[in-house]
């Protein structure tokens, strides 16, 4: 494809713009510079149709983008070549790193360390408008604020580091408030719960700063570049910005982000921040740069902490102080009125310190006489105390140093001195006396008898009383849920029907129609009438049914024996509740017959107790049992007869047989015949001690079979087997079990391993190390024996109860949602379990094993198994059994108000939700949270990390108790152990960054003496202060080897360490016992290892520093080439072709390789590619192989194979002549096929392939399934030479075809190399051996992390599996491998619309079905209601909730929507829905938007203009567009944006959105205005002293409730204390938004701008938006244009021309969108 069809933009070059000294150099020009640190994610979805999760459901809806245009579309990797000299602009250069507004959370929230610039911090805090530094500002408001700022990130799980450069001191010594602040600040912290995380520096020079960043490797640096402002430092030399600037740049040299203090948002479940990413930076001068602009005064820090003032000598602030005034007074430097000011301080710190925050102040004096001594004094003052505070020791200090001054206060008591005012109270002269004295003051204090200082704060009305406006309300659900409804009273009360209706005036001056919008799933679908559609259309069906056929048998094997017969009638169902008791011993076992206990099940009755007689009916039964052994018997003694004549293969076959016998005494025939074959091997090919290491590795699987042997099978073994049993395991070197005589040749040791029976199995055999999950066989599922706790999930399933199941991924938990959906298929016809995928990626998957599991179900005409509902795609939705769907749309169902769904909704009986975690790491995690309330039905909650799984539970299980009024439970099933181990290696490269003397990055030569990867250990990358912080993670359990290590290294530091954990002793190993490591057993020496580890960390340094060395010294040398920025894409590149060697030559293939960037995944599996053809092609140039293999005289082959080939069908044809021998086989008798076989026979070496090699059947039919395609298909021709190779990659880029393609062909075995994106690491079934990280991205989270990891080492196929990390920065490393699993965060529980669509759900008619009984009745769905309203999760995981607060919050929060939604007519006092509510519900998106345009679609504002621009159609567009563009875009613009550059600016670009047309202006003001009125005094009423405001800022005088914004941005705002903020909970939207510096926000512009150029280009360069961000971002605005056409053709009269207007739009943009991003039209 030309580029043509994507862009039509000139020349980039045209927008390149030069600033001062910094130059931007392409890679191509400077090759000794690596990439950025994060190369730009390219195009994310380049197909129709692609989504977030998922690419087109359409196949035919696309248009192919192969590599070479995707080489093109990427955003040019850049390297920062800055030259830095006294005019460099520092501001410039920082604002040449990208800068996006963005979530953060998941950059810090119990995952990592960021650090906070404590210096900065201050400055921006300081910055607030509701200071008051008039009079030397209140220390109470900015150490208010400091501490809400650090709380609501510790509320979230953020851990910090608190930032001092010492060198900055004497910038802030300019300014004497500024520095008294600062001081008082620190001392605050120092003297709190964050003292241990304050740490100083002299500046960004410090060597001890370079090794912080290098030893925690934070996630970010929190700083802002801003100075001072005016209103606090009036010192035009105080500049702090320079230094600011230094501290940023030199950090993103590091490579290390940067998250700008401003506009810092803090919500229930996200953080939003201006996020700076770094880049390669190549710097020349820079340190000494850097060290221009510090001081590196050591003396300062010292100062700082030397702790020469102890702070436990006073007793309170005014002790302080006295001390303070006492310095001051002897310094001889005050005024002769200083006395005065002293006294004020004094009386102040004892008022404040007896009434805190609420205080009274005396009135302003008009004429206070204060003079330019007084200003002198004050500043004398500060200085002492800053003095005193910067050398503070708070060691056993006693006082609290938050309010230590009040300048409001002060001078206001000042003044009445002055005046010869009485102003000491009179409870307060014993205690002032002793400070006066103390503080050797002179000046007398007149008492004040009426202690006006001590007057009580004057009385908060009830917020609820008078509310600006007020709607009648008569739900009894709101009513219920909010009793305060009650106490609703105001001047301005509306009553319904007082209102002019506005649908009414519409519909009789528009003639608009209101016709509900019904969804379109629920529609009956149009018969069929033309034949030649019909044909078609079954056709497609029958496609269809092939296609899940071939998927369904790549998911559970042709032929499973999973398939569930539904004549078998089930037995075993669980009814009473189980006490299950896990032993936590077990595995200790010796030899068979040395067991302590007797077998499971093994009698219960008393010992000797005789047996009552059998009848005859019993003694037939059991005759017959006995002759149908007999029968099975000799039967499977044939089949493992045949499998000993099978040759080499006979392993193989037996080990596959060996699952399928069902005697004891076949499995141990079969058993023994495995080790006598694989001793037999061993003997031959393995005896020498110089095969002794490659000895232990083969032997694994003989030792685990001779376990078995011993364990399992021994009662059932002959006399001789046990004999040759014996032998083979003493010739392995291992000690004879007692009573057992080995022959002389074992004696020999002739396959010695030369390892202790524990050790071996620790080093090599930890596959051998028994789960004991106690599988066993059980009636209620076929195919396997479930585990013990999978039997509790069958259990929980039975009794009718929920399930949160937590396991490990493949440990095998999934299961039990098909068991559930068998016993609802097998119950009824009718009835529905709905499974709810975390994304449209597993949805096929789903589909694929319920059609392999239960298509021999007999459905009811016009029902299908199973149907599929996605936003974008349905298929038999409302008819099937299993519906497979996404949350969203769940959610759309279960709040629907249309009949037909309301009665599916009703046959619901079963939900299922996978990856459950997805309630607090997704952007539908509300929906999931509110999903798991309102369904009325049991269900399953499935995942496999979850941190907080006992919090969850609780929730889960108080809400289902309260659903069921006490009739469910939720059963918490935590199983923490993987089936297989995995172990961690880092890819083995040389210095990346390593350069010739002409400064070119050196050639990358492989060594074959060298492994491709290094071994890893967790620990290695453990740093001191991250495991104090952190420890270790409780999920991180290491492999045996890994066990074994740690135990190796730790005795060599401390000799206690073998006396306490050597195995052999730890495990109870002595003679000639056998002990058999279990995994219980196993963690029980871990877990003492890490104690023990834990315990040093506290205690003893030395030790602590020494096993963190040696366990890293392996990898140190990997983990420093690592340490610095480095080109990643090309290091992986570089190596990926040694690495699937050396992973082949370790049959440790298939294996999958995660990278973000789809770019990146095509180059890797095209650079692995074409060294495979070129090796074959080198290959085909020998003499070997045309000597051997090549074909000549091809067509005469082909003629002579013909000519057999007809004589061979003539004879079939004929009489065959009895007498001639047998015929001869096709391919015997083809010499062109033979020669063929063995052609491909000698070049399958270059071709990568899975396990078993691959289907070639299956194979064929899906090249031919692709085939159709491939014409019009880069990207399928571009598969097709992969597959060819064994490759594949998947990304959302791929149609859903080539997804399946790549899928079925992995699993089947004919791909062995997989590139992909996150698309396959939720719950995705692809098993693999290897996982490799091949690139690193910005969304590799911990979380993710441990997704794509389980892929590794599947349950069923490996006994353990292998993560490597290829190109991933250490510091990356180190975060993935040290983060705790995230603990879940409660959302935001509803919003405005939200609670419309609920209000509407419970005041809802009554459905009635075909037999005239209430599908569902007002009660019963109030009832839900109410239980889902009262039950948010966040009542389970926010401090708030602790008094009550959150509570009282939701409840008038809701009462809020209620009155709002009546405002907007959207529903009626009883809470029904009217008017354009289903047009609100119908958007979806944009909720405050989608309420303004009601809003002024009711107020005839749209009609209006259009009219104004009847004559204009294009200019209407135009100005409807910029509307919409206002009300549901809302991506910001970068920080460093300045509206009055233009400089470069095409014309009629916008950039940033210029608000509303002129002419709304007023009525968006009348809007905001009502609600946030309403809001305020709603959310006042939900404080404690109902008030909106905290005490601790109103003591500035300078803020109040009714000038105060609530959509401002501050970095802590002024709200009363225990206020949960989240953005959603108001819907409005400020278009004037500033942040706390008063700076306007500016919104990007880019749905404008590309309806004007149609450039992507343009919007990198001018919108700052990467391609696929703005796929993203223009689909979302796409979509909700479509939605708002849609929902008007519904409401208003087809002529409409606000409906045309849109509908027009709609179909422009969407064409353009299409065009500009290569998908086919619609049309």
């Amino acid at each position: 494809m030309s580029s043509g069809n994507w862009d039509d933009t000139d020349s980039e070059d045209e927008n390149v713009v030069v600033q001062e000294t910094v130059v931007v150099l392409p890679r191509a020009r400077q090759p000794s510079i690596a990439k950025s640190l994060e190369k730009v994610q390219i195009l994310e979805n380049s197909v129709a149709g692609s989504e977030k999760n998922a690419g087109s459901d359409n196949d035919s809806d696309s248009l192919s983008v192969g590599s070479d245009d995707l080489d093109s579309l990427a955003d040019e990797t850049e390297t920062l070549t800055i030259t830095f000299d006294s005019f460099t602009n520092k501001r410039k250069v920082i604002g040449m790193f990208d800068c996006e507004y963005k979530n953060i959370i998941s950059e810090f929230a119990d995952v990592e360390i960021f650090l906070i610039s404590l210096d900065s911090l201050i400055v921006e805090c300081a910055a607030h408008s509701y200071h008051n530094w008039d009079v030397a500002g209140q220390s109470l408001i900015i150490n208010k604020q400091i501490d809400r700022f650090l709380k609501q990130f510790a509320d979230i799980g953020g851990r910090f580091k608190l930032v001092v450069f010492t060198d900055l001191t004497t910038h802030f010594a300019r300014d004497t408030t500024l520095s008294f602040a600062r001081a008082s600040a620190f001392a605050h912290l120092a003297n709190g719960k964050y003292a241990s995380d304050m740490l100083y520096f002299t500046s960004p020079v410090d060597p001890n700063w370079d090794k912080l960043l290098k030893d925690l490797t934070p996630s970010f640096l929190m700083i802002s570049a801003d100075n001072v402002t005016p209103n606090i430092c009036a010192e035009t030399d105080v500049n702090l910005t320079p230094n600011f600037e230094t501290i940023i740049i030199d950090v993103l040299k590091r490579a290390m982000p940067i998250v700008l203090l401003s506009s810092i948002r803090v919500n229930f479940s996200s953080a939003e921040a201006y996020y700076i990413q770094p880049k390669l930076v190549h710097a020349s001068d820079w340190d000494s740069f850097l060290a221009a602009h510090w001081d590196c005064n050591y003396d300062l820090l010292r100062s700082h902490q030397s702790g020469a003032v102890k702070m436990s000598q006073f007793e309170t602030p005014a002790d302080f102080w006295a001390k303070v005034i006492a310095d001051t007074k002897a310094s001889g430097k005050g005024s002769e009125s200083i006395d005065t000011l002293c006294a004020a301080v004094l009386l102040s710190s004892l008022i404040c310190s007896r009434r805190g925050a609420h205080r009274v102040y005396y009135a302003d004096r008009e004429n206070s006489k204060r003079g330019l001594n007084v200003i002198r004094d004050r500043r004398l003052l500060l200085n002492f105390a800053t003095a005193l505070l910067e050398k503070a020791d708070h060691t056993n200090s006693k006082i609290d140093l938050s309010d230590l001054w009040d300048g409001r206060m002060i001078f206001t008591i000042y003044d009445e001195l002055v005046a010869n005012e009485s102003v000491l109270p009179y409870r307060l002269q014993e205690e002032f006396a002793k400070y006066h004295q103390k503080s050797g003051l002179t000046i007398p204090l007149a008492v004040d008898t009426n202690e006006k200082l001590f007057d009580p704060m004057p009385e908060t009305p009830n917020p609820l009383v008078d509310l600006p406006i007020l709607y009648s309300v008569t739900s009894p659900l709101l009513k219920r849920f909010v009793p305060e409804v009650a106490e609703f009273t105001s001047a301005n009360s509306v009553a319904d029907g007082e209102v002019q209706d506005y649908a009414d005036c519409l519909r009789e001056m528009k003639q608009w129609r209101l016709k509900s919008i019904e969804e379109q799933y629920a529609q009956k679908e149009e018969k069929i009438e033309d034949a030649w559609a019909l044909k078609r259309a079954n056709k497609s069906r029958q496609f269809l049914s092939r296609w899940y056929e071939m998927f369904a048998n790549s998911l559970e094997g042709r032929g499973s024996n999973l398939l569930v017969d539904f004549s078998r009638i089930p037995k075993g169902y669980a009814i009473v509740e189980e006490t299950v008791v896990e032993d936590k011993k077990a595995g200790k076992g010796g030899w068979a017959g040395q067991k302590s206990g007797g077998k499971p099940g093994a009698g219960g009755g008393k010992k000797g107790g005789k047996e009552p007689a059998k009848s005859k009916k019993d003694l037939i039964l059991e005759q017959n049992k006995k002759a149908q052994d007999q029968k099975l018997a000799e039967s499977e003694r044939i089949k493992i007869k045949y499998g000993t004549q099978q040759g080499k293969e006979a392993v193989a076959f037996l080990n596959n047989l060996y699952s399928s016998l069902d005697l004891p005494e076949s499995k141990a025939y079969c058993i023994y015949e495995i080790v006598v074959r694989e001793g037999k091997v061993m003997n031959e090919d393995y005896q020498g001690s110089d095969k002794q290491e490659s000895r232990r590795i083969k032997a694994i699987d003989l030792v685990g079979h001779i376990k078995d042997c011993f364990v399992k099978h021994w009662d059932h073994l002959e006399p001789k087997q046990r004999e040759n049993i014996v032998d083979l395991w003493v010739s392995l070197g291992f000690d004879a079990p007692s009573g057992s005589k080995p022959s002389a040749e074992a004696k020999q040791k002739k396959l010695n391993l030369g390892m202790n029976m524990i050790y071996y199995q620790l080093q090599y055999g930890g596959e051998l190390i028994d789960i004991q999950s106690d599988p066993k066989k059980d009636d209620r599922v076929s195919g396997f024996a479930p585990d013990g706790w999978q039997r509790r999930m069958l259990d929980s399933v039975d009794r009718g109860n929920s399930a949160l199941i937590i396991a490990p991924t493949s440990a095998g938990k999934t299961f039990v949602s098909y068991y559930c959906i068998e016993k609802v298929l097998r119950a009824s016809d009718n009835d529905v379990v709905v499974y709810v995928s975390p994304s449209k990626a597993l949805i096929n998957q789903v589909c694929g094993s319920v059609y392999a599991r239960f298509r021999n179900k007999s459905m009811r005409r016009g029902i299908s198994l199973f149907g599929t509902l996605t936003p974008d795609y349905a298929h038999n939705a409302m008819q099937c059994q299993v519906l497979v769907t996404v949350p969203e749309c769940l959610e759309e169902l279960m709040l629907s108000k249309t009949p037909a769904i309301q009665k599916f909704v009703s046959h619901i009986k079963y939900v299922v939700f996978d990856e459950v975690h997805s309630i607090g790491a997704s952007p539908e995690a509300h929906i999931w949270e509110q999903l798991l309330l309102l369904i009325q039905c049991p269900f399953l909650a499935l995942s496999a990390t979850i941190g907080n799984a006992n919090k969850l539970h609780e929730w889960l299980n108080s809400s289902e108790i309260a659903k069921s009024n006490g009739k469910r439970k939720v059963d918490l099933i935590n199983y923490g152990e993987r089936y297989s181990e995995l172990e961690l290696s880092i890819l083995n490269i040389q210095d990346p960054n390593a350069v010739d003397k002409d400064g070119n990055l050196l050639k990358i030569e492989h060594s074959k003496n060298e492994s491709a990867v290094i071994p890893l250990m967790p620990y290695g990358v453990y740093m001191p202060e991250k495991l104090k912080m952190f420890s270790i993670p409780e999920d991180q359990q290491l492999t045996a080897r890994q066990v074994l290590h740690l135990y190796t290294m730790m005795k060599e530091i401390d000799s206690a360490v073998t006396k306490e954990f050597e195995p052999c002793h730890f495990f109870g190993q002595h003679g000639s016992k056998a002990v058999w490591i279990s995994r219980s057993e196993l963690r029980r020496l871990e877990n003492a290892l890490k104690k023990r580890v834990l315990e040093w960390l506290e205690t003893e340094k030395p030790k602590i520093d020494a096993i963190l060395k040696s366990l890293s010294e392996p990898v140190e040398t990997q983990l420093k080439h690592r340490s610095v920025p480095f080109d990643k894409e090309r290091v992986a590149n570089d190596y990926i072709v040694r690495l699937i060697d050396e992973l082949k030559q370790k049959e440790e293939l298939p294996a999958i390789c995660f990278n973000e960037d789809r770019h990146i995944c095509e180059k890797l599996a095209t650079t692995l590619a074409e060294e495979l053809e070129r090796r074959e092609r080198n290959y085909m140039e020998t003499d070997e192989f045309k000597n051997k293999f090549a074909i000549k005289d091809e067509d005469k082959l082909m003629k002579l194979a013909k000519r057999k080939r007809d004589e061979a069908e003539k004879k079939k044809k004929g009489d065959r002549d009895e007498d001639a021998g047998p015929e001869k086989d096709g391919d015997e008798m083809d010499v062109l096929a033979m020669k063929k076989a063995r052609l491909a026979q000698a070049l399958a070496q270059f071709k990568l392939r899975g396990r078993g090699g691959g289907d070639p059947d299956l194979y064929q039919k899906m090249l031919d399934r692709l085939n159709r395609f491939a014409k019009t298909r880069e990207s399928t021709r571009l598969l097709l030479r992969l597959f060819e190779r064994g490759i594949g990659y998947h990304h959302p880029g791929l149609n859903m075809i080539e997804k399946g393609a790549v899928e079925v062909l992995f699993r089947s075995g004919n791909l062995a190399v997989l590139f992909s994106t996150s698309t396959l690491s939720l719950g995705v079934n692809m098993p693999c051996k290897t996982v490799m990280f091949g690139v690193d991205s910005l969304d590799l989270t911990p979380l993710l992390y441990r997704q794509m990891s389980g892929r590794a080492g599947r349950r069923g196929f490996d006994h353990s599996g292998n993560v490597i990390f290829m190109s991933v920065p250490t510091s990356k490393i180190r975060r993935l491998l040290t983060a705790s699993l995230s603990n879940l965060q409660g959302n935001p529980p509803f919003t405005v619309i939200f609670l419309l669509r609920l209000f509407a759900y419970v005041h809802q008619k009554d459905v009635i079905d075909e037999q005239g009984q209430a599908v569902s009745t007002i009660k019963e769905r109030a009832w839900a209601a109410h239980s889902l309203l009262g039950h948010s999760f966040s009542l389970h995981t926010r401090q708030e909730s602790n008094d009550g607060v959150l509570q009282k919050q939701l409840r008038m929060f809701s009462a809020f929507s209620f009155q709002i939604l009546r405002h907007l007519q959207l529903i009626t006092p009883f809470g029904e829905s009217k008017n354009f509510a289903e047009l609100a519900v119908h958007v979806q998106a944009g909720e405050s938007g989608t309420l303004l345009f009601i809003y002024l679609m009711q107020k005839g504002c749209f009609h209006v203009l259009l009219k104004k621009y009847a004559e204009q159609p294009d200019k209407a567009k135009r100005v409807m567009l910029e509307i919409l563009a206002n009300l549901f875009t809302n991506k910001r613009m970068p920080f460093w944006y300045n509206p009055s550059d233009k400089s470069g600016m095409e014309v009629n670009y916008q950039v940033s959105l210029n608000g509303l047309p002129a002419e709304l202006n007023s009525y968006v003001k009348e809007y905001n205005s009502t609600v946030i009125g309403l809001y305020k005094r709603f959310l006042a009423a939900s404080a404690k002293e109902n008030t909106l405001l905290d005490s601790s800022f109103t003591v500035s005088g300078k803020v109040d409730a009714e000038s105060t914004s609530l959509t401002n941005d501050y970095l802590a705002t002024p709200l009363f204390d225990q206020y949960s903020h989240d953005e959603s909970f108001l819907p409005v939207i400020d278009f004037e938004k500033r942040d706390h510096r008063g700076r306007k926000i500016y919104r990007n512009a880019f749905a404008v701008d590309f309806f004007t150029h149609a450039s992507r280009e343009m919007l990198r360069n001018m919108n700052k938006l990467h391609t696929n961000q703005a796929w993203f971002l223009i689909h979302d605005f796409v979509t909700v244009m479509q939605r708002l056409s849609i929902g008007l053709q519904n409401m208003a009269r087809p002529q409409d021309p606000l409906t045309l207007v849109i509908t027009e739009l709609h179909k422009e943009y969407d064409e353009m969108f299409r065009s500009v991003f290569g998908m086919r039209s619609r049309d």
